[in-house]
């Protein structure tokens, strides 16, 4: 994420285990937002790294916030074919 958008600092992840496999992460990507653009384009970037990164996992989501605020919420069940991908407008 550095080297694609310079203000990102660091993201925070969870992950669940069962019999030893990873089934369920959970991560926490804070911004500094600057506009809808840029989430729009950092919610690309990361859903398309979500695909490469996590397919083997059963669940994930990923929250993108400025401080407290959502910004957009990329989240995969088992079911899901895709990543569903939500960008508030607040």
């Amino acid at each position: 994420m550095q080297s694609y958008f310079s203000n990102f600092t660091q993201a925070v992840g969870k992950v669940k285990f069962v019999n030893k496999k990873a089934k369920q992460l959970t991560v926490d990507l804070p911004i500094d937002y600057y506009g809808q653009a840029e989430t729009i384009g950092i919610t690309q970037y990361v859903t398309e790294q979500a695909e490469k990164y996590f397919d083997k996992l059963d669940e994930y989501e990923i929250r993108i916030k400025d401080g407290n605020t959502p910004r957009a919420l990329i989240s995969k069940t088992k079911d899901d074919k895709e990543p569903q991908v939500h960008i508030y407008h607040n």
